[in-house]
């Protein structure tokens, strides 16, 4: 049997490079290319994950690949959309000085849960873990708190609370 032949993983400057061309028009790029790259950083994720929370976490992945194992480039980029308009949502409820197991609160973390649960379904226990990772994991807490100062405890806090009072 010979050996199949692999290319190396480019880095994901390329990969951003390239989705700016082609959202510019000047490339066609294909759903696999668009995260060509980010391979790794989620496979390290993955393995963070399991070390933390056990080999049950594999299983979150698998559901989530097989989930989007078909999806186009657009698919990707409305999945990004929806969740960056879930983020304000709740960047906005921080903001009005609700708490994060207040009524508001709790109404745009269902959101936030109906947008997890697309992937994998989370439970009384992965969701306020999926939160703590927020905080816990240096990439996700410097997404979160560049938005605002502050967003990826609140979310920590408001994904605990959802669970506490929502999920059986």
């Amino acid at each position: 049997m010979a050996a199949q032949r692999t290319r190396p993983a480019r880095p994901a400057r390329y990969t951003v490079s390239r989705t700016i061309r082609q959202l510019q028009g000047e490339d066609q790029t294909t759903a696999p290319e668009l995260f060509e790259g980010f391979a790794d950083r989620q496979a390290q994720l993955e393995a963070d994950l399991v070390t933390e929370h056990g080999e049950g976490v594999r299983e979150h992945f698998r559901a989530a690949r097989e989930v989007t194992k078909d999806w186009t480039q657009q698919d990707y980029l409305d999945a990004q959309r929806r969740g960056e308009e879930v983020d304000d949502k709740v960047l906005a409820v921080m903001r009005s000085g609700a708490a994060p197991d207040s009524p508001a609160a709790l109404e745009v973390m269902a959101e936030h849960y109906q947008g997890v649960a697309q992937f994998w379904t989370p439970d009384r226990e992965s969701y306020p873990g999926l939160g703590r990772m927020y905080v816990d994991n240096p990439e996700f807490k410097a997404r979160y708190d560049a938005k605002a100062p502050g967003l990826a405890e609140y979310l920590r806090d408001a994904t605990a609370a959802y669970a506490d009072q929502r999920l059986s």
